[in-house]
């Protein structure tokens, strides 16, 4: 059953969490007076369990792509659903962005989700308890951890899937930095190479503020042309804030903060009824694509009894 709950902080803030999926339902910050939500997100609530786009969803145990739909570890073959081109997009459909959490914690300000998922039923190896965080400060910060313990040797890597408007109907027109000095080249299947592009191949400098909408129309790299949009895996500096996004129209910045090493960058072009492409831009503070079969990649294997944490903090300031 779909279960909503709201926290709030002393600016009037408000942020609205959902138990399927440990989902970010709604943002609201008050603004001159007026709320302004800062998400794409469903009118019809009810509509979360069928959501396809994964809006506001914590997405694992394994987000992004797995190649092939498999995955080897300690000489042993996992096979995943196959559900995209043949691969695994967000871990199939017994991912965790699929189930009912518990809402094992609720404050004025926070709120606490777990949900346990046993080994083999979502194909993944390791009895696993996952836990999802959010937690509110009077300086209109919202902190993300979300965090995972194993009883075996498992693949982790997840992250939040929540698209960002400030409160525009599109975002190109929104302005957005991001600390990053490479992307992963994919194939047209979305699965990364193994190579690394430097972000100078597009000519466009996304360490400055520019609009979404001139880094997607004047960028040089072709893919992204192509596509009319982005999708792509970028690898962070690790200067903080490592994103922003702000809205001149309504005067409202978002600076984001993670100890993740990648953000998958998504402009929302692929976006469809009842939303229209490009509602929403996504900030997806992940580690790196496909790791489970790229040699080259930094291991996302969490060892047996230890525990995986991915901390991401979202801070809103009227401008």
């Amino acid at each position: 059953m779909l279960t909503f709950t709201t926290i709030k902080n002393t600016k009037g803030m408000k942020v609205t969490l959902c138990n399927f999926g440990a989902r970010i339902t709604g943002i609201e910050v008050l603004l001159d007076g007026l709320y302004q939500p800062m998400l794409c997100s469903y009118q019809d609530k009810n509509r979360h369990e069928e959501d396809p786009f994964y809006l506001g969803a914590v997405c694992g145990p394994v987000c992004n792509r797995i190649s092939q739909a498999q995955f080897m570890l300690n000489d042993e073959t996992y096979q995943l659903d196959a559900n995209e081109n043949g691969n695994t997009l967000h871990s199939g459909a017994k991912a965790i962005s699929n189930q009912f959490w518990t809402v094992s914690s609720v404050k004025h300000d926070e709120v606490i989700f777990s949900l346990t998922v046993k080994h083999l039923d979502d194909h993944f190896p390791g009895n696993r308890i996952f836990r999802a965080a959010y937690t509110l400060d009077n300086d209109n910060a919202l902190s993300v951890e979300l965090s995972v313990t194993t009883d075996q040797d498992t693949p982790i890597n997840l992250t939040n899937h929540a698209y960002f408007n400030l409160g525009e109907d599109t975002i190109t027109d929104l302005e957005f930095t991001l600390q990053a000095h490479a992307f992963l080249e994919k194939d047209k299947q979305a699965i990364p190479t193994g190579r690394l592009i430097s972000t100078q191949k597009t000519r466009l400098e996304t360490k400055e503020w520019q609009t979404i909408g001139n880094y997607i129309n004047n960028n040089a790299y072709e893919q992204i042309t192509s596509e009319q949009g982005v999708d792509h895996c970028f690898v962070l500096d690790k200067t903080e804030p490592v994103a922003q996004l702000r809205s001149v129209k309504n005067a409202v910045q978002l600076d984001i903060f993670t100890n993740q090493n990648t953000i998958q960058l998504y402009t929302g072009q692929w976006l469809s009824s009842p939303f229209k492409p490009y509602g929403g831009v996504c900030f997806e503070c992940q580690d790196y694509v496909d790791a489970v079969n790229q040699v080259d990649f930094p291991s996302i294997i969490v060892k047996k009894d230890t525990r995986y944490v991915n901390r991401t903090v979202l801070k809103f300031t009227q401008l």
